[in-house]
């Protein structure tokens, strides 16, 4: 019988995180909390779920929390680790289908080293439920990018591709594991019928019908950029990746000011982002107390 390990990173989690851990528990998950920052919901859900945590006192981002999680996967005898962030929301029968979409594709092709589900905006769909999507004639495509939350891995995984660039603190890391998986002609699939519901960006633009999430936090902001650009000059990624990622970067560079609630504060996290990652500067920053 497969055994599953469930790692969420928590930072400062809402209510919702309650219904995730006990969607996961019904599973047949071990769930273990990597804890940023604390807060009421947390010390609840671990009093009353006895479930595994961990916390340094101290925030050191998603990348150090998926290493974590990475290495305990690694030492241990599950066989199947899931990654999620605390606002995600998964079906009741997430688990199982995912797997099962996982081990028919390792069938045909033992490149497959993760599995991602279907991602849902709420934001965009707040009134539909994952179990009332028809279903996708085909099992599974290839991609060449998955979120880390709601995505599968086994052992092979991070023996092949390796860990979580510590250095990135945030935002970028899942793009810079998987464009490594994709160097090393390793490949990352997309289960058509499985579904993840994801709170993607703080707010989105309706441009001409295209409903495009966005963050306005200087913040996210601030690092979503410093990453960009330190990985399109210094990191190991396909020539596809570095075009369309430059292109991303440039309308970036000029859609986050325009769309900022603090426009000048967003153009100096911009200025420090570039000099940052120009001076390889990396790790988590300290303009914003986080």
């Amino acid at each position: 019988m497969n055994k599953y390990l469930a790692g969420i990173i928590i930072y400062n989690p809402e209510q919702n995180l309650f219904k995730l851990v006990d969607f996961l528990i019904e599973q047949k998950v071990d769930v273990f909390l990597f804890i940023n920052k604390s807060n009421l919901i947390s010390d609840e859900i671990i009093k009353n779920k006895k479930i595994k945590f961990y916390e340094i006192g101290t925030n050191v981002g998603v990348s150090e929390g998926l290493n974590f999680f990475i290495e305990k996967f690694l030492e241990s005898n599950y066989d199947f680790l899931f990654t999620f962030d605390q606002d995600s929301m998964i079906s009741r029968n997430f688990v199982k289908d995912i797997v099962n979409v996982f081990l028919r594709a390792r069938n045909i092709d033992k490149n497959i080293i993760c599995c991602s589900p279907i991602v849902l905006d709420v934001k965009f769909k707040k009134n539909k439920n994952v179990n009332n999507i028809s279903e996708n004639s085909r099992d599974f495509q290839y991609i060449d990018f998955a979120i880390t939350s709601g995505s599968l891995f086994i052992k092979e995984s991070f023996h092949k591709v390796g860990l979580m660039n510590k250095l990135l603190f945030i935002d970028g890391v899942d793009t810079d594991w998987c464009e490594r998986a994709n160097l090393l002609r390793y490949r990352i699939i997309k289960a058509n019928n499985v579904f993840l519901n994801h709170k993607i960006g703080s707010k989105y633009i309706n441009f001409f019908g295209i409903k495009k999430s966005y963050h306005d936090q200087n913040l996210r902001v601030y690092y979503i950029m410093r990453n960009s650009i330190f990985l399109l000059i210094y990191g190991e990624n396909t020539f596809r990746w570095k075009s369309s990622e430059l292109l991303r970067t440039i309308i970036r560079l000029v859609a986050y000011p325009c769309l900022s609630s603090t426009k000048l504060k967003t153009l100096l996290f911009i200025f420090f982002a570039f000099k940052d990652a120009l001076l390889k500067k990396m790790g988590k920053m300290n303009y914003i107390e986080h």
